[in-house]
């Protein structure tokens, strides 16, 4: 299987992907069907042991 699109992004750039479209889901600019995209963030993540939680603090607040 080839690397996704998500597995070639530097850590940086994946996570602001991540917080981009969890924030337009949630003030309802992107639907709900970009849960898609990020359960495929979230399975690069994890593979690389980046803790999501922590991050979206830090990443908002800067």
């Amino acid at each position: 299987m080839s690397d996704s699109f998500y597995e070639k992004l530097p850590n940086d750039l994946l996570i602001r992907f991540y917080v981009e479209i969890k924030k337009n889901i949630e003030t309802g600019s992107l639907t709900n069907e970009l849960d898609t995209e990020l359960k495929m963030i979230k399975a690069v993540t994890q593979k690389r042991n980046i803790n999501l939680l922590n991050l979206n603090y830090n990443v908002l607040n800067t």
